[in-house]
């Protein structure tokens, strides 16, 4: 986050412990780079996912696609602040997750052995169960509409 890459500056992370500094990095500050190696360090998703992620988020934000010396490159440097002060905005009120989130959708999950349940907050539960959340969705909700056994289909 800016500082020099002297050993003292340093800490040792297991890619589970780096993705998680990017989960809460991303959840505190909301900057969508955290997001975006959150999401691929977790195995959230797909390497094809976080390429696409990484482009249309730079091109909105206003950002090259250019690490240089361990940073990002502004290509517009107000227009990338006037883009994280507007997320930094849209963050706000959105602390709850899963299942306290009241606007959280409701699914039915048709488990391989074939019973039933009812849940709410979809990622969240396919984190719980090991599940890759985008993928499960676009396989189950998109385009073939069963993943690894499951089926699910909105309340």
């Amino acid at each position: 986050m800016g500082g020099t890459d002297d050993p003292s500056n340093l800490i040792e992370l297991t890619p589970q412990e780096h993705a998680e500094a990017h989960r809460k990095l991303y959840e505190e500050q909301g900057y969508w780079q955290d997001y975006v190696a959150w999401q691929g360090l977790a195995k959230l998703a797909t390497k094809e996912e976080n390429v696409h992620m990484l482009l249309s988020e730079a091109g909105k934000k206003g950002a090259a696609i250019v690490n240089a010396n361990g940073g990002w490159r502004k290509r517009n440097p107000e227009a990338a602040k006037r883009a994280a002060k507007k997320q930094s905005e849209m963050m706000k009120g959105k602390d709850q997750k899963g299942e306290k989130n009241n606007n959280a959708k409701e699914y039915i999950i048709t488990q391989p052995n074939g019973s039933k349940i009812k849940v709410k907050s979809l990622q969240t539960w396919c984190i719980s169960e090991g599940l890759n959340p985008n993928t499960f969705y676009n396989q189950c909700i998109g385009r073939k509409k069963s993943h690894k056994g499951y089926t699910a289909r909105r309340v």
